[in-house]
């Protein structure tokens, strides 16, 4: 099973196990995606926090009070927005600290009071780290085997080139004296040397 099925298939367990209990709904998604952690009711809502835990205590991350939602935490800044009148939470950009139980008190005009939590799991992207993996370790061998390849179809055509000349040179080798003088009737393959006689 490859690791983005595995995490798939995990995260279904978890919903289920979610549905059947009353712990936190799990939300699991990759590092530098987007989670929303939904809520909706058939009431307006009067305000809602949203706490996270942070050095072993829980501290409050954002608030939707007065028609107007706040980030309170600075390393949520420009990364967390909130839909629904507060009720359901955007966060972008993830990061593997980002993991945790958040956790939602809405208070809608009615003066009920309504609670949810989620547990959030960030992790790496381990399918497209592990393709980059790949792909730079292709290229190495790729670019080898091109060189080979290369160095090899050179020196077959130098070796083709020189069987051709070799060839040539024995089917059409140059008369020698002997032939030219009806001697000798299978010829040589090279020309007869011929000595010259040097007055001194």
């Amino acid at each position: 099973m490859k690791p983005i099925e595995l995490v798939f298939f995990l995260s279904l367990v978890l919903q289920i196990c979610s549905v059947t209990g009353n712990g936190p709904v799990p939300v699991i998604d990759h590092v530098e995606g987007s989670v929303v952690l939904p809520y909706s009711l058939s009431v307006p809502v009067r305000e809602a926090y949203w706490d996270f835990p942070c050095n072993g205590h829980r501290v409050k991350v954002a608030e939707f009070r007065d028609q107007k939602f706040s980030i309170t935490r600075e390393e949520f800044r420009s990364r967390m927005d909130c839909s629904d009148n507060g009720t359901s939470l955007m966060i972008r950009n993830l990061r593997m600290n980002d993991s945790g139980i958040y956790t939602a008190l809405i208070y809608d005009t009615e003066q009920r009071r309504h609670e949810i939590s989620y547990n959030l799991t960030v992790f790496i992207n381990a399918e497209n780290k592990r393709l980059r993996v790949l792909l730079i370790g292709a290229t190495v061998p790729v670019l080898l085997a091109v060189v080979i390849a290369v160095f090899l179809i050179t020196r077959i055509q130098i070796k083709m080139k020189a069987d051709i000349i070799y060839k040539e040179i024995q089917v059409f080798p140059k008369k020698s004296t002997n032939q030219e003088n009806g001697t000798d009737s299978k010829g040589l393959l090279y020309q007869e040397t011929t000595y010259v006689d040097v007055k001194r």
